[in-house]
């Protein structure tokens, strides 16, 4: 599937959801190798947000829940896990996790 406003199509949503609100409707797994999240600057005269690359220990990629409708997607998200907890109040959904499943590295910024 290509990326949506690449190709003049729809934006790419996050989507706030309760996983029970599926039924029904066409959901789908989403793969991918990483995810980004940015936060405050740690240093408060940066001009640029903190970025944390999310993967996956130990695999080169993995799925999350999505919506996918005309051509376009949705990805869905859910409260923090104990990885996404310390940067973000919300997280894709990733499924169940322990702790330490996800790796967090901080992205040098140009």
């Amino acid at each position: 599937m290509p990326w949506p406003l690449a190709h003049g199509g729809y934006p790419t949503l996050l989507t706030y959801t309760q996983l029970t609100a599926l039924n029904g409707r066409p959901s789908k797994g989403l793969s991918l190798d990483g995810f980004y999240e940015f936060t405050a600057p740690a240093d408060p005269k940066a001009k640029r947000k903190d970025k944390w690359l999310f993967t996956l220990k130990g695999e080169p990629w993995f799925w999350i829940a999505g919506i996918v409708k005309q051509g376009a997607f949705t990805m869905l998200t859910t409260s923090p896990g104990p990885d996404m907890a310390p940067l973000h109040g919300r997280q894709m959904v990733l499924g169940p996790l322990p702790g330490g499943s996800l790796e967090v590295s901080a992205v040098p910024m140009p």
